[in-house]
């Protein structure tokens, strides 16, 4: 019996059972480890996301901070980098605020996560410092978790078994701008560039002097979108324009004024144009401006009325801007940043209900644009004008 007992023991079938546990018992080793391996790779690229968004917030609200800085070339830009933290740090990544270190320089480093520089638009290219004569016109917002971070890396749950896994690290970054685009259904002549050098006794205008960036002509102009009965200049003409979209019915001008204040790059681009006067158009037109809660970052409100907003234009070397009737494709070579007193016009309010109500029109303004401040630049210096909305770019 103990013979028999002892040949069962060493049989085949007990040793194959004997190594079905230990395969087993490893296989749920490595299993467990893939499975902590997984969760702490979702919770990372979760983390990662999170840190993204955060970063996207900071450089926006920093990027709208610094348009509003009248010193382009203020290389601290304080108040920027204060939105930057601000609207970072209210974003949490792995259970902890995020939180950004900032020395005041431009370069990113253990103690610096924010820097501000210029962007070109042409070559899609950040440079922090702005270095030559280039204004600081974007933001770069760095958000980390790491070992060197405020916050310090994100723990992991069941990767920590290994020594080597107790912690991973993630970073992310984002670079906001302020490019010059147009924000408007409305386009200029090029001669409009020149209206405080207009030599009446020659009837000719220095596009080059008093409206040419950085310098803003500062003239009062009544401008109207019709030719000039007058066969005086295109100075004072602006001309309707569906920008990018060819329109394919009376109504398409009317139905894109109604979407509020666009965002193209135009610049180099055929635009539509029309110098055809529609009152309902002029009327959204009004609307708009007169709206506060329409692109009011870029309004002057004074008791819940609208009394002046800047908005960048599109320019044409086509003098007048436009033709009476349809709608003709113009290249733009230009920018214009205008700002607008009053767009004047009888009769009701537009689709918004709003209209001027800080009777700033007159009887003698209606059916124009009144605008106050005019600066231009050609299609290749454009990101040297600050535009009036953020963009983020990388």
């Amino acid at each position: 019996m103990d013979a028999a007992r002892r040949v069962g023991q060493f049989s085949p079938l007990h040793n194959e059972r004997g190594v079905a546990v230990v395969y087993i018992a490893v296989a749920l080793v490595v299993l467990i480890l893939i499975a902590g391996l997984a969760i702490d790779l979702g919770y990372m690229y979760l983390t990662k996301a999170q840190l993204q968004n955060a970063a996207d917030a900071g450089a926006l609200a920093g990027a709208q901070k610094m348009k509003q800085v009248g010193l382009s070339h203020d290389a601290s830009q304080a108040l920027s980098r204060t939105e930057a933290q601000t609207f970072a740090q209210k974003n949490n990544a792995a259970n902890a605020s995020v939180q950004l270190a900032s020395d005041g320089s431009n370069t990113l480093s253990n103690g610096n996560d924010i820097t501000v520089g210029h962007w070109d638009s042409l070559t899609r290219t950040y440079t922090p410092g702005a270095a030559g004569t280039n204004i600081f016109n974007a933001i770069q917002v760095r958000t980390r978790r790491t070992a060197l971070s405020p916050a310090g890396p994100v723990n992991t749950f069941l990767a920590k078994i290994r020594p080597e896994l107790h912690s991973m690290e993630a970073a992310s970054q984002a670079i906001a701008t302020i490019p010059a685009r147009a924000g408007n259904f409305t386009s200029f002549c090029s001669q409009a560039c020149g209206v405080c050098n207009y030599d009446p006794s020659t009837s000719t205008f220095d596009l080059n002097d008093a409206s040419t960036w950085p310098t803003a002509c500062q003239q009062t102009v009544i401008s109207q979108p019709a030719p000039d009965p007058s066969g005086l200049n295109s100075a004072d003409k602006f001309a309707w324009t569906t920008l990018l979209d060819n329109p394919s019915s009376s109504s398409a001008l009317s139905d894109l004024v109604r979407t509020g204040a666009p965002n193209q790059d135009v610049c180099g681009k055929d635009i539509y144009t029309t110098m055809g006067q529609d009152t309902n158009v002029m009327r959204d037109m009004a609307s708009n401006m007169y709206d506060p809660y329409i692109d009011n970052t870029n309004k002057t409100i004074v008791s819940g009325n609208v009394t002046e907003w800047w908005v960048i234009v599109p320019v044409t070397e086509s003098c007048p801007p436009g033709s009476q009737g349809g709608f003709d494709p113009k290249i733009v070579t230009r920018y214009a940043k205008i700002r607008i007193q009053a767009i004047c016009v009888n009769g009701v309010a537009g689709y918004t209900g709003y209209k001027d109500g800080s009777g700033e029109c007159s009887h003698a303004w209606d059916g124009n644009i009144v605008y106050d401040r005019i600066m231009c630049v050609g299609c290749a210096d454009a990101s040297l004008l600050y535009g009036t909305k953020v963009n983020l770019v990388k």
